[in-house]
């Protein structure tokens, strides 16, 4: 049984909230337990020591969300966990113990709410499990297709089978993007287009030999990754990418207008993380309480 962590925004009512109808929705279609976590954050006072709130208003809507899960989905098991500290931090923590954490997104700019802005890509970026960003206009129902990010590495093609997972589970039909516009430009000489093509459909192959039956494109092309899968995103239901440094996600993750591509994604993006290794994210989107 896949265990699915959500974690709940105690500043917007848990039926308005995408990420946990996302997680209601797949686990109503599969075999999953769900815990709703919401973290109190740390505050200090004016002299620097901690100031402790309350516990009561944040159980309280951690259990209305409960309460919306095991109506939803009655089949699955529903926990509550309540927890203090940095919410990156304790995120990051409890992606060690899950098969999926599920983070809301919400627009940036001035808005606040500890699961706003920044929080989802510190955790992306750092988790020991896959994530699921959610953005703030998902509905249930929308266009289906999964988007993955391919490059020729092994993080992709992590990201790859997982992807591919994700759309036969749904039946639907997967779609492999690939730039040769990065690193090489647009004046790529035709033999190296062509052997970035042949990986390329290589990877297809596989894909299609493992997932008998999955319909299986490739979108192959010099326009930025990032651009592409941006693009792809608009008709798809989920876009998953792998969480190197290298390919469509470190350029995604790594640059300060490309972070926003992120959390403005118009689908539900699922990123994979590298066995062993995590990526280096911006300072200004690090954890306030990092070293």
């Amino acid at each position: 049984m896949e265990k699915i962590v959500v974690a709940i925004d105690p500043e917007t009512d848990p039926a308005g909230q995408p990420a946990l109808e996302w997680a209601i929705a797949r686990a109503q279609a599969g075999s999953a337990s769900l815990e709703l976590l919401t973290v109190i954050p740390s505050r200090h006072g004016p002299r620097g020591d901690d100031l402790v709130q309350s516990a009561a208003p944040y159980a309280e809507d951690v259990q209305r969300a409960a309460d919306l899960a095991r109506t939803r989905a009655p089949a699955s098991p529903v926990s509550v966990s309540v927890r203090r500290g940095s919410p990156a931090r304790v995120l990051m923590a409890v992606s060690w113990r899950a098969d999926l954490l599920v983070i809301g997104s919400h627009p940036t700019g001035p808005l606040a709410g500890i699961l706003r802005g920044t929080l989802a890509l510190q955790v992306a970026g750092r988790s020991e499990c896959p994530v699921a960003v959610v953005p703030s206009g998902w509905e249930p129902g929308g266009p289906g297709g999964v988007v993955v990010g391919w490059t020729d590495d092994a993080t992709a093609d992590e990201a790859l089978e997982i992807a591919a997972q994700e759309a036969a589970d749904a039946g639907t039909t997967l779609t492999i993007v690939n730039s040769w516009g990065q690193p090489f430009g647009t004046d790529a000489v035709p033999e190296v287009v062509d052997v970035l093509r042949e990986l390329v459909e290589t990877a297809a192959r596989r894909v299609r030999a493992s997932h008998p039956g999955l319909p299986v494109e490739v979108a192959f092309g010099p326009t930025p990754a990032v651009v592409a899968l941006v693009e792809r995103a608009r008709t798809a239901g989920l876009v998953v990418v792998g969480s190197h440094g290298r390919g469509a996600l470190g350029s995604l993750i790594l640059g300060s207008t490309s972070h926003d591509v992120l959390v403005n994604m118009p689908c539900p993006v699922l990123v994979v993380p590298s066995p062993g290794e995590r990526i280096t994210v911006l300072p200004e989107i690090a954890p306030e309480d990092e070293p």
